[in-house]
């Protein structure tokens, strides 16, 4: 009785552990599809970033020569202002239109900075979360060959026991 509940006990090891194979190599090929996805929309991320601060960088020249104009402007409607109305007219209208151009321009070049520090950290967070996959998947594949180890000895126990418990029956009905 022990030995066909030891021989059933052996089976079923064996059946579990080929389905546990089974399973994980369904999950390591749906891992390594994913981590591919993960790869490609980490370059894309990497290109975006890259665009995004060659963006950032002529937003900033742009705003510094902005302000250089507006000073030489500045000095120059100063010199203007000999005539009395027209000149102080003038240098008031432009001198808001231009703060006001320059204020424009500041704050879109602090959101490029903003969207670009977040774009960097986002690109990290992907790269640390693509290692960890990566690591996942070796692991799974590492228990993946213990199953199969496990499987093949256990079918081998369970053959070899099949095999002694038959031949016990043939002696004793012989």
């Amino acid at each position: 009785m022990w030995r066909l509940l030891t021989l059933l006990v052996c089976i079923a090891l064996t059946i579990a552990l080929v389905s546990g194979y089974l399973f994980l190599t369904e999950k390591i090929n749906s891992g390594k599809a994913e981590l591919a996805a993960g790869k490609q929309q980490l370059a894309q991320g990497e290109q975006l970033l890259a665009k995004g601060k060659i963006r950032l960088a002529n937003g900033e020249q742009e705003l510094s020569h902005a302000k250089d104009t507006y000073h030489v402007m500045k000095n120059a409607l100063f010199a203007a202002a000999v005539m009395p109305v027209t000149g102080s007219i003038l240098m008031m209208t432009s001198d808001k239109i231009a703060k006001n151009k320059i204020s424009e321009g500041s704050q879109l070049v602090a959101a490029g900075q903003k969207k670009v520090k977040s774009g960097e950290k986002q690109l990290e967070e992907g790269k640390v979360a693509l290692k960890q996959g990566e690591e996942k998947l070796i692991l799974a594949n590492k228990i993946r060959i213990a199953c199969a180890t496990a499987a093949i000895f256990f079918a081998f126990i369970s053959i070899l026991m099949a095999i002694g418990w038959v031949r016990k029956i043939q002696k004793s009905k012989s």
